[in-house]
Formats: C-alpha cells, structure tokens, sequence
C-alpha cells in the first residue's frame, strides 16, 4: 500500500508540472508549438537522468531515505521557481524563439522532474523481496505510476490550471511533495522530528510561494480561469488605463474613466465604414471588450452580431467594458459560425486571438473561402493580425496575404499601430479583402476627429509593392493542411511578450 501511495502521487505529480511547465513560459514564448514541443522534450530527457539516478540510488542508499531527500530537493526548486521565473525567461531570449524555450523549461524544470523520475526505480528495490519477483514488481510500480500520470493530467487539464493560479499550484505541488518527502523519512528511519519539520516547512514555504504580492501599482478588478484562459481585467492608474488580459496578453485596452477604447487596431477596423458606407450589418468573431460593437453602432448605425468561444470573456466585456449587444451573441466556435449557412454581412471583422496566437483554423484558404461567402457581392473581410510588416521576420504577413490572395480579388494591408516602426518592430496588422475594389468611397479625413486625426498618421501606411521578389517568394499558402502560422508568429509573439515583463507587468503572467 506504501508503494502503491507513493508511486501514484509521484507520477500524478510528473504530468501536473509538464502542464504547468508550457504555462510556466507561455507568458514570453506564447502557447506555441515550440513551447510543447520544448517542456515535453525536456520532461522526457529529465526523467530519462531520473531513471538512471534511481537504479544506482536503489544500489547503493536505503530507497525511502533517499526518495525523502530527492522529493524535498524538488519541492525546494518548486518553491524558487515563482522568484527565478522572470529573470530565467528574460535570460532565455538571448537564444531565439526555439532554443530559448527550451533553455527556460530546462532551468526551471528539469531538476524537479529528475527527482521525481528516479521514484520509480526506488519504488520497484523497496518492493521486491526475492529476485523471482523483479518483474511483477517493475510492471506494479510502472501501472501504478502511470495511472497517477492519467490522473494528474486529467486534473491539472480540468481543475487544477483552470481554477488555480500558476503561483499557487507551484506552492500546492512544492508542500504535497515535501510532505511526501516527511512521510517517507519518517517511514523510513522512524525518525519524527526531521519528518516534522519538513512537513512543516513544506506547508510554510508553500504559503508563501502562493501568496507572494503583486505589484502595488495595478489593481486586479476580476480573475478568472476559464476553459479557453486566464482572463484578468487590471487597472492600471499609471497609464490612466483599464486591460483585458487574456493569457497574459492585452486584448482590450480602454481609457479608465471613460471606457472608450485607446487602441489603434479598433480604429482601423473602423475604416470599414469609409470604404463601403452603406453596409449596415457586421459580424464580429472573438469579441474581447466588445469596443468594437459599440463604435460600429455608435458613430455608424451598423447592426453587428458576434461570436465569441468563450462565455467568460461575453461577462467580463458587459460587467467590465460596458458592452451592450446590438445584434446577436452567439458563443461558438469562429470557423463553424463562418461554415455554416446565415445572413450576408457587410463587413466580416476576425479579430479572435487566444493570448497572442492566432488560431490557425481561421487563417486558411478554407476560412476565408466560408468568409467570403457569407459577405454580400460587394462585402469585406477584414482580419487582425500581429506580426512584423517588413523584412526577413515578416513571412506571417506575407502569407496571409498571398491566402487572402487566393481567395479574394482585391486585397490591402495596413500597419495599423500609429506608434510604432512597422521596419523595426511589431505592429497590428489590419487586413481588408474584398472582390470589390478596396477604394474609400468616403473620405476618412472628414469623419470624427478622433479617426481623422487616426487616418492622418496611417495613411501612408498602407503595405503595397514595399517586397523584394525573394521575400514574396517565401510566403506560404496557408490551407487546413498545411499551417505554419504558429511558426510564422513565433518571433513576434516573443518581441511583444519580452516587451511586456520588461515592463515589470507580472500580474498579467501568474
């Protein structure tokens, strides 16, 4: 039974932390393939030194000794972890976006894991009793440790992450193994004072790891983990500014006191209006604050419905951004809204994001094909996109251009960010496609003068004809079959998420 408790909490332990690992560095390398690719490559290495370490342990020590000193080694690295994770990601980028991630899942994960791999040669010394038996043993303790496996992914996936933070569940995972570590030297030697004192150390620094303060100049006004993410919605009184953070990345950023959104990319959106100042009908996909709806029904009369995966992120937007409906609200998945059979719209604008990557099955020929067919014959699509405008690191946008392309007649892309470089940094990237000719048929200079003062900066912003022929020969047609774009993101989403823990944002990454 002692065995069986062991081996069962030490592998259930083994798949909650390669979990919480691609959560670890997602806040500066984002949910990207890379990320999993990277804490699944070093859980596998980590366990493989494990493996090795225990058998020569289970030679050489009394295994219920030695498994209580390896466990308390890794819940005191699980305990540092939370202090070391922002200098260590930082650190990291030095290498790039594939090398760095790995860097960061191996300095903050590796050793724990190592720990928790040499359990099961341990276990399997400490339950064989005659040589006949070897093998049932190995078999035992190998089933056991994988249905811990089983469960501790079940829950890290459908509990743990969604309902805890990532502070807490390092301090949760540290005190659970170190009184592992207690109850194994007390089992061991008999010895209750050491085995006190860890379990009572282990409970302390647990607490502590999980109740660290955050920083005094931000307010988190609302925290929760749903399905789909971690949203927060933070005032910061030092920008004079309200932020939606959807896995630790800004989705809606108002002004504080009046709610009115501060963002470039939403005026671009409503640049819309100037090219086809009839339409008086929008279908928005992935709402965040809802800003957009209400400028939309605000200034121009549109009627627009949105659809939105998640139905967290509808609350928050109406309890937090003063978002009203002017259409409807259907939750739901993007690219089925856009499949199935509905009304024709004016305007279709995809601005759905899931932190800072793009999710890839609206960003194909198919996507924009079922888009397409929902837009009335003179309609347009109009995409948000964050990456690099020109240059080498500017395939992303290329390639969504050359898909938009395939798809559609006519086709501009404008550097939506009015602050920034669009040679030398990352900006939004404001798509507009349309079998119509994408030519204002009002003039956005005359409009409010919030958005002609907008469209001033912007106008000669407008990416038409600016690439040599080799960088357009790289672009990719994007297809259901064949999707790079999280490896084409991949490089900007680390120049935004560098950019904001250099900030010293660390409410937004927990």
């Amino acid at each position: 039974m002692r065995e069986a408790l062991l081996a069962f909490l030490c592998g259930a332990a083994v798949l909650v932390l390669e979990i919480l690992g691609a959560r670890l560095i997602s806040p500066f390398y984002g949910a990207t393939v890379y990320v999993w690719s990277s804490v699944i490559t070093v859980t596998l290495a980590a366990l493989a030194v494990g493996y090795a370490g225990g058998g020569w342990l289970a030679d050489k020590r009394r295994p219920l000794p030695a498994l209580g000193g390896l466990l308390a080694a890794a819940a005191a690295w699980l305990f540092l972890v939370p202090w070391m994770r922002r200098s260590v990601l930082l650190g990291s980028a030095v290498f790039g976006v594939q090398a760095g991630a790995l860097c960061a899942a191996a300095v903050l994960l590796a050793l724990p894991l190592a720990c928790l791999g040499a359990a099961g040669p341990l276990l399997i010394r400490l339950r064989v009793t005659e040589l006949s038996r070897v093998g049932r043993a190995a078999g035992w303790v190998s089933a056991v440790s994988t249905a811990g496996s089983v469960a501790g992914a079940l829950a890290a996936g459908f509990w743990l992450i969604p309902g805890f933070g990532v502070g807490a569940l390092l301090g949760g995972l540290g005190a659970g193994l170190m009184a592992l570590a207690a109850y194994c030297w007390w089992s061991g030697r008999r010895a209750p004072r050491p085995a006190a004192f860890l379990l009572l150390a282990g409970l302390g620094l647990g607490g502590w790891t999980a109740l660290r303060p955050g920083p005094a100049d931000a307010a988190v006004r609302f925290h929760a983990r749903s399905f789909y993410g971690d949203l927060k919605v933070v005032d910061v009184e030092a920008w004079g500014k309200r932020v939606f953070y959807i896995d630790g990345m800004p989705n809606t950023v108002v002004d504080l006191k009046t709610l009115e959104s501060t963002s470039d990319y939403i005026r671009s959106f409503e640049l819309l209006p100037f090219l086809r100042p009839e339409g008086t009908r929008a279908l928005l996909v992935g709402l965040g604050g809802g800003s957009l709806v209400d400028r939309y029904r605000r200034y121009y009369g549109i009627e627009t419905d949105a659809v939105e995966i998640d139905g967290k992120v509808v609350e928050v937007a109406r309890d937090w951004f003063g978002f009203e409906p002017s259409g409807e609200v259907r939750l739901e998945d993007g690219r089925r809204a856009l499949e199935r059979p509905g009304p024709g719209y004016d305007f279709i604008v995809v601005d759905a994001f899931n932190g800072d990557q793009h999710p890839i099955h609206l960003f194909t020929r198919e996507a924009f094909e079922a888009a397409a067919r929902r837009l009335k014959p003179e309609g347009v699509l109009s995409l948000n996109v964050i990456g690099f405008a020109l240059g080498a690191k500017a395939d992303l946008r290329r390639s969504v251009e050359r898909t938009l392309k395939a798809s559609f007649r006519h086709v501009r892309v404008l550097a939506a960010s009015s602050g920034h470089d669009p040679r030398s940094s990352t900006v939004n990237l404001t798509f507009f496609a349309s079998d119509a000719p994408l030519l204002f048929r009002r003039e956005p200079a005359r409009g409010r003068p919030e958005l002609a003062d907008y469209y001033a900066k912007v106008q000669g912003s407008f990416l038409e004809g600016l690439d040599a022929p080799s960088e357009t020969a790289r672009a990719r047609l994007l297809t259901d079959d064949d999707n790079p774009v999280d490896a084409l993101a991949a490089e900007s989403g680390l120049f935004v998420r560098r950019a904001l823990l250099q900030q010293s944002a660390g409410w937004m990454a927990d």
